[in-house]
C-alpha cells in the first residue's frame, strides 16, 4: 500500500527531469552558437512550411 505513495512522486520527478534536461541542453546549444558568431534564429521555425498550410 505504501508503493502508491512512492510511485507518483517518482513519475513526476522523471517527467520534470526530462523537461529540465531538454530546456537546459537547448539553452546551452543556443549560447554556444551565439558565442561562435552564429544566429540564434536558427532555432525559430520558418514562417513558410507545413504548419501554415491552412493560411
Amino acid at each position: 500500500m505504501g508503493s502508491e505513495v512512492i510511485i507518483l512522486p517518482v513519475i513526476f520527478g522523471v517527467i520534470f527531469g526530462i523537461f529540465y534536461l531538454y530546456i537546459s541542453a537547448r539553452n546551452r546549444e543556443r549560447l554556444a552558437l551565439i558565442e561562435k558568431g552564429g544566429d540564434a534564429l536558427y532555432f525559430i521555425a520558418p514562417t513558410n512550411g507545413l504548419h501554415q498550410f491552412g493560411k
